[in-house]
């Protein structure tokens, strides 16, 4: 019956009143990796950035996070500090610990091979703010030229005509979509 409890079936509501006063006389805590072992589910997912500057990766992080515990998921962040063979090991790593799914902010790495792993092993993955062709995953964008286009556009409509660009690495998603949606404004 507590087995039955545990695993989230129905119970008398003598009998599941009984169990809640056990466990928490006793101070039961359920040992994931054991569950994880049974289910064949960690209950854990991924994150992978490149930096934990980031202030948009933290807030969609903690976005994820906030939901994810509604389903008794938690995550493991780790930051690859924009160097190719760091995001390699933490992508390793991460498969390692058997992670149900993988949030990947790529920056401007490559990561075709070992994401491949995670694709051909049907663990899910989200790319966020990445193009990343060839893969076919889920993905998180921001529509960066659009709000660089309307940013200038803005600017002009102000009577402003020498503008500049403050942009980030032009080697990003992000640093490529922004000059586009500025050089689009400026050229009408």
């Amino acid at each position: 019956t507590v087995s039955r409890y545990l695993n989230g079936y129905k119970l008398r509501e003598p009998n599941r009143i009984r169990i809640e006063e056990a466990i928490n006389e006793l101070g039961f805590r359920e040992n994931f990796i054991a569950k994880g072992l049974k289910t064949n589910r960690s209950m854990t997912i991924g994150v992978v950035l490149a930096s934990l500057t980031d202030l948009f990766a933290t807030s969609v992080i903690t976005a994820a996070e906030r939901v994810l515990a509604q389903d008794n998921y938690s995550i493991i962040v780790c930051d690859f500090e924009s160097c190719q063979e760091k995001l390699e090991q933490k992508l390793h790593f991460l498969k390692s610990r058997s992670v149900d799914g993988l949030i990947l902010f790529p920056s401007s790495c490559a990561v075709s091979a070992v994401l491949q792993e995670y694709l051909d092993d049907s663990i899910p993955v989200v790319i966020v703010n990445d193009d990343m062709p060839g893969f076919d995953t889920d993905k998180i964008t921001v529509d960066n030229a659009n709000a660089s286009f309307r940013a200038v556009e803005y600017l002009i409509h102000q009577n402003h005509r020498d503008i500049a660009i403050i942009n980030g690495d032009q080697g990003t998603y992000t640093g490529r979509e922004r000059y586009k949606g500025y050089l689009e404004a400026m050229q009408t």
